[in-house]
């Protein structure tokens, strides 16, 4: 029959650690699967309203305008940071993440995103901060 752990012996409440931590993890990687479902719904409903934002015709131009040199500053780039820097802004990954899917480490998917960052500022003529 079974009986309830009751924590008093170290296995026992090195068990209920491990259990909690196990816990812990399921409900996280619950949480990070609906999230990933949503992510993509949310980003086309932006785009949706995006169309609605733009209602005069000169705005137009001057949007895809913007769309064309940030299309070509982004072919400019290596794709090594093409892909840091999408997988930052629009899939809204950790650097741990992209650490681990590009091979490097913390610091240095961080450091590529920011020196990205930086390129594409020069690229597009722009030197303010906050991109």
């Amino acid at each position: 029959m079974y009986k309830r752990n009751d924590g008093l012996t170290e296995d026992n409440r090195l068990q209920n650690r491990f259990t909690s931590y196990l816990c812990r993890s399921v409900h996280n990687r619950r949480i990070d699967y609906f999230r990933g479902k949503e992510k993509p719904l949310r980003i086309e409903i932006m785009l949706e309203d995006m169309d609605y934002l733009v209602t005069e015709e000169q705005d137009r131009i001057l949007q895809f305008a913007e769309y064309d040199a940030l299309r070509q500053a982004l072919k400019e780039i290596k794709e090594q940071e093409r892909y840091i820097l999408l997988a930052r802004v629009i899939e809204e990954k950790s650097f741990s993440q992209i650490a681990g899917e590009t091979g490097l480490s913390y610091k240095g998917a961080a450091a590529a995103y920011y020196r990205t960052l930086e390129r594409l500022r020069k690229l597009l003529g722009g030197g303010r901060r906050g991109f």
